[in-house]
């Protein structure tokens, strides 16, 4: 086998070895991403869990205040009535 030849099946194994690893590759890569979107995710839930719970504290507080009723529910469905 000349040079030439033995390059020729050298890059032809390389391409092989690469077709064959390319779809575990992206499946690795699209679960990564994935892992890392749903940690994000989850990070937003929390936050936004936090924002709801002092969204509800400055609803008491603005009640307290002003003597009059906002209600704060889970839903975030929030009525002020004043009295």
């Amino acid at each position: 086998m000349g040079g030439g030849e033995a390059l020729q099946s050298m890059e032809e194994e390389a391409d092989r070895i690469y077709k064959d690893e390319r779809g575990v590759i992206l499946d690795d890569e699209a679960a990564s991403t994935r892992d890392a979107m749903y940690e994000q995710a989850e990070f937003v839930e929390r936050e936004m869990e936090k924002m709801t719970e002092q969204i509800k504290s400055i609803i008491n507080t603005l009640n307290a205040s002003q003597g009059g009723e906002l209600e704060a529910t889970d839903g975030m469905n929030m009525k002020y009535n004043f009295v």
